[in-house]
């Protein structure tokens, strides 16, 4: 949820980057990423634990 929120506020602060504008497909990937980081972050946690 916090990656989620981190995502929206980035989008929103390309907007007043110049040059940039803010892109819910980009948001979207964002979201994406994080929701395919967790479960593989957990699966090599417990692949490499001792």
């Amino acid at each position: 949820m916090v990656g989620a929120c981190a995502g929206i506020a980035d989008e929103l602060y390309q907007h007043l980057t110049p040059g940039r504008f803010p892109d819910v497909w980009d948001w979207s990937l964002d979201f994406s990423g994080i929701a395919i980081s967790i479960p593989f972050f957990f699966w090599t946690r417990k692949l490499f634990s001792f």
